[in-house]
């Protein structure tokens, strides 16, 4: 049996999708090509198993040539429905609330004062220090669970608010 040369290694490489030489492309062509594939999918151009197969050949591809290929029968422009190109519709009223502005400032200056007793706390007594960050904690946690609660009273109370995001 005969090893292979490095020639035929070297052939293998070139071109493993039989493609003809050409300039080569690298990962971040492979993805926009993928991309590209999924917005036609998603604009109902392609069928799940068509996808599915030339994903597996975009992935694969080396050249230029083994790219467009995939995509020769779509039409070249981008589809103008695709989700992630577009922004999101902007929503009067979504900025910060004055009690959250509030709660933010006052737990910075909190943090400050906190961080300087705890180095203060760990000088005298390890034990103390490890009482002040767990109370430390706990505070937080009950900080933005009580902001949020207070949040979501203020939007049941006003129903003209801005609408409510759905999940």
């Amino acid at each position: 049996m005969t090893e292979p040369t490095q020639d035929m290694m070297l052939s293998d490489l070139r071109t493993p999708l039989g493609a003809a030489p050409g300039r080569r492309v690298g990962d971040a062509e492979r993805a926009a090509c993928c991309e590209t594939l999924s917005d036609h999918f998603a604009a109902g151009r392609l069928r799940a198993d068509e996808l599915e197969l030339r994903l597996d050949a975009a992935v694969r591809a080396v050249t230029e040539v083994d790219l467009r290929r995939l995509v020769a029968d779509l039409p070249a422009a981008r589809p103008s429905t695709s989700p992630s190109t577009s922004p999101p519709p902007a929503v009067a009223g979504t900025g910060w609330s004055a009690v959250t502005a509030v709660a933010v400032v006052v737990f910075a200056v909190c943090a400050l004062v906190a961080g300087g007793l705890l180095l203060v706390l760990g000088a005298v007594n390890p034990l103390l220090f490890v009482g002040a960050c767990l109370g430390g904690g706990a505070a937080f946690a009950g900080g933005v669970s009580g902001t949020v609660l207070l949040q979501q009273g203020r939007r049941r109370l006003d129903p003209t608010g801005p609408p409510r995001p759905t999940r």
